[in-house]
């Protein structure tokens, strides 16, 4: 956003007081170059950005000093009875002259004070003009009480540090304290501020509220929402009054059967509340197909794990033929998780990985490991667009931690019984205790230690990261980093390398919900312990990316 902009609104920065008015109308022209995106910020000669209402008030938030100078300060208008005008023309409290402590940029406010042997500095260009703002003999103070208006929380500065105050808290004369809003609440204006005055009133005297209730903010695990306000999107977890909600289901799910989605707005009211219902979505994601079964040695038959994907890899010696390199987990339409081990290699800087000469592929709806084999007519083989890479993910000398990829498909996949995503736990809803039983696919070994060519299914229990440290004094406890948990396999199921980079689900109400990322196994236990990269505490990273 321009200065121009900026000013549209932002008129003059006006500071009202018992006695007038103070503006500087000339600001605009007076801004350096640098102009700042933010509608109330100044663009300091340095390139910074800092609050238009820190300029000229004598402290130095420029690391240039560009926002304390004569050519930006010098038509700003001091109310005399509350401050005391610097040299070069900013305005700071009364109560700070002559306290050895220097307020004003140019230390003026520490001049021609009893036994002061202060001599200024400050270098900037200021009109030589005669102090004509003499603070007032301040004899007994007066206080005044912060008032409690709902919605409302209130500040002063010392030194640019923000301190807050309750309601109630009783304040000094010349006090300058500011206001803003609580949490669920917009302002009506960009700033506002108010002044303890020698009558013990507060100045200015404004009656109308600064902060007006929002309507509550919309979030949902089924729904998408898009809001805007008079005709600009904004965020949907502060909408305000006017602003208007289009919805609909997550791809992950659909409205019950019968029901057809239509266009349906809501209107935040004036009241803060909300015209209508949200839909009821029903989730597409998660559900494990049913009809299938698993059989006695471990393996699953097609479409079991509808969220299940196959990683393939070129192999550069023959020729349009690729191998299975990880197991990944269908999260959206074309988006897969998986581990970053699976793509990254040693001295990869780069974070985006670009598909070149269509090098990766990957399969959803595979039973068998082999690409060349379309198991069923749910298969879909897909070409990688690019993958992320977890930015803090350096391998085996980083002990695996933050063992996150997620791929961008060239094309959607089709969804249906035996092809669908599987859920996140976006806001954290459920927790795993010690001991649940979750799920796990992959095409990993069978029970006889032999590859498996076919899918396979281990059953194993969750272990936070602390237990699992504990159980271990050789080392491997190292690879037990912050953002990961252990798993123990029953049924002496191995977990073994094959089953890397696929997701473990656990079920919360009858819905399979994406908890971890296969990343170490430990080997010293026959495969049967594991190490998994904790889907939630990456949660913000993949959601960004799903955007």
């Amino acid at each position: 956003m321009t200065m121009k902009s900026l000013f549209s609104w932002l008129t003059c920065f006006c500071f009202i007081f018992e006695t007038g008015i103070l503006c500087d109308r000339k600001l605009e022209k007076r801004q350096t170059i640098f102009s700042c995106p933010g509608v109330t910020e100044y663009g300091c000669g340095s390139g910074e950005c800092i609050d238009v209402s820190n300029t000229c008030n004598g402290i130095r938030d420029c690391s240039d000093g560009s926002d304390e100078t004569s050519l930006l300060c010098e038509t700003v208008l001091c109310p005399a009875q509350y401050t005391f005008r610097c040299k070069y023309g900013a305005c700071i409290s009364n109560k700070n002259i002559c306290d050895g402590i220097e307020q004003c940029a140019d230390g003026s406010d520490e001049e021609k004070c009893p036994n002061s042997t202060l001599i200024s500095t400050f270098t900037s260009s200021i009109p030589k003009k005669p102090d004509t703002a003499k603070p007032k003999p301040i004899t007994a103070p007066s206080h005044i009480k912060i008032p409690a208006i709902e919605g409302t929380k209130y500040f002063y500065k010392d030194r640019n540090q923000n301190f807050s105050l309750s309601h109630a808290t009783e304040i000094e004369q010349y006090r300058i304290i500011e206001e803003d809003c609580e949490a669920g609440y917009y302002k009506v204006v960009p700033y506002r501020f108010m002044v303890c005055s020698e009558s013990g009133q507060w100045r200015p005297f404004v009656t109308e509220e600064l902060c007006l209730k929002m309507c509550p903010p919309m979030k949902s695990d089924s729904l998408d929402f898009e809001c805007t306000f008079e005709d600009k999107y904004i965020s949907c977890l502060t909408p305000v009054p006017g602003t208007i909600l289009y919805q609909t289901c997550k791809v992950t799910h659909k409205l019950p059967s019968g029901q057809e989605q239509v266009p349906h707005q809501l209107l935040c009211l004036e009241n803060a509340t909300w015209s209508d219902a949200l839909y009821t979505c029903i989730p597409t994601c998660g559900l494990l197909y049913t009809p299938s079964e698993v059989l006695n040695d471990g393996k699953v038959e097609y479409g079991t794990v509808p969220w299940s994907v196959g990683l393939y890899r070129q192999i550069k010696s023959r020729d349009g033929f690729y191998e299975l390199i990880c197991g990944g987990t269908l999260i959206a339409l074309n988006k897969v998780i998986t581990a970053a081990q699976c793509y990254w290699e040693e001295g990869y800087t780069n974070k985006i990985l670009m598909n070149e000469k269509h090098k990766y592929k990957i399969a959803v709806g595979k039973y068998t490991s082999d690409l060349s084999i379309k198991d069923n007519n749910f298969t879909q083989i897909i070409d990688v667009g690019f993958v992320y890479l977890k930015e803090s993910y350096y391998g085996p000398s980083g002990y695996y931690a933050d063992d996150l990829a997620i791929i961008v498909l060239q094309t959607h996949v089709t969804i249906s019984d035996v092809v669908m995503p599987a859920c996140i736990d976006w806001f954290k809803q459920y927790s795993v205790p010690n001991g649940s039983i979750g799920k796990v696919f992959g095409w990993g070994k069978s029970e006889d230690l032999e590859t498996s060519s076919v899918l396979l299914e281990a059953n194993v229990s969750y272990t936070d990261k602390n237990t699992c440290r504990d159980m271990y004094s050789n080392g491997f406890q190292s690879l037990v980093t912050i953002d990961k948990f252990c798993v123990v396999s029953q049924l002496e199921q191995s977990i073994t390398e094959g089953f890397i980079g696929s997701g473990l689900t656990f079920e919360h109400g009858a819905i399979q919900f994406l908890t971890g990322i296969a990343s170490v196994m430990d080997p010293y236990t026959n495969d049967l312990v594991a190490v998994f990269t904790d889907v939630s505490h990456h949660i913000q990273w993949i959601r960004e990316r799903l955007l």
